[in-house]
């Protein structure tokens, strides 16, 4: 089954789009993680307990970059993909015809006397 052109092009524009926003959602991800970081070291200290020492915070900004790595990945593959599949695009004048022709038969290895 070909797809059309017109198929082809609408799925990688696509994969751009999603490798974008997965790249705006790591953006916005790490931003997030950051700012419960902060919220949860002013909650601490209000509690009496000393941010550097509360595990609640390394938990959330582990877990904020584990997330962010997996958004950022998400969209440099997709980017790299369109970036392959535009490059594997052959054009009009780089096909090449073969002639319908009879192969050659191999040379035989026997030595005749």
């Amino acid at each position: 089954m070909v797809m059309s052109e017109q198929k082809t092009d609408a799925k990688r524009d696509g994969a751009r789009i999603y490798g974008v926003i997965f790249q705006f959602l790591a953006i916005a991800s790490i931003i997030a993680t950051l700012y419960a970081m902060g919220k949860m070291a002013n909650l601490g200290n209000a509690l009496g307990v000393n941010p550097t020492n509360d595990p609640l915070i390394w938990v959330v900004l582990a877990s904020g970059i584990f997330i962010t790595c997996v958004f950022i990945g998400m969209g440099y593959a997709l980017g790299m993909l369109c970036a392959i599949y535009d490059r594997q695009e052959p054009s009009p004048d780089a096909v090449l015809e073969l002639p319908a022709t009879k192969a050659p038969k191999p040379p035989s290895h026997r030595s005749t006397p």
